[in-house]
């Protein structure tokens, strides 16, 4: 199931403790101080996301598109499951969310839809080889996440439910995949 915004936080690497531990911060000073948060900001937010790319820095859509020019074969963790989030399209609903009359508090953000890694890579070159920027979709294996060795434990459930963040916005979010389709053609 999608992790919900009540759902007690379960990280498993030090990245998801220290963002557990800045979340219940916020939420603690919020809960026990409501009026002096206030008098900080108007209101107070915490976005949690989940595979965020974006055309600059490191992230797993450039590295696939770096990958694909380099390699024939890419061995790609199919056992791991998320949405894909564009930078860009988080800053838009944050900013749709500032000027909103949301309550403070916790929300997901992450579009609609679900995949692997494995199934990112493969919708991300697809549309690399339509919008012309690599010459073929590489062959594709899909592995499990024991058989790529990181230095920290990855999750493998990053699935967000956002239906309270679609409900205070009065909107629905996007599909992953349109999302990247728009990302991979702007990179054209």
């Amino acid at each position: 199931m999608p992790w919900r915004e009540d759902d007690a936080p379960a990280p498993i690497n030090a990245y998801g403790r220290a963002k557990a531990a800045g979340d219940q911060a916020l939420l603690s000073a919020l809960a026990a101080s409501p009026h002096t948060v206030a008098a900080m900001a108007s209101r107070l937010y915490i976005l949690r996301t989940s595979w965020v790319y974006h055309s600059h820095g490191q992230n797993f859509i450039n590295t696939m598109l770096r990958l694909a020019a380099e390699r024939d074969v890419l061995r790609v963790v199919d056992d791991q499951c998320g949405a894909p989030t564009p930078a860009s399209w988080a800053a838009s609903i944050s900013g749709l969310l500032l000027q909103s009359q949301a309550a403070s508090g916790l929300y997901h953000l992450a579009p609609s839809g679900v995949t692997s890694w494995y199934g990112v890579a493969y919708a991300a070159l697809s549309s690399a080889v339509s919008a012309g920027l690599i010459r073929q979709v590489p062959e594709l294996v899909a592995i499990s996440s024991s058989d790529y060795a990181t230095p920290a434990k990855r999750p493998c459930n990053s699935r967000l439910d956002c239906q309270k963040l679609q409900q205070a916005l009065g909107i629905e979010f996007a599909d992953w995949q349109r999302l990247l389709r728009q990302h991979i053609t702007q990179l054209a």
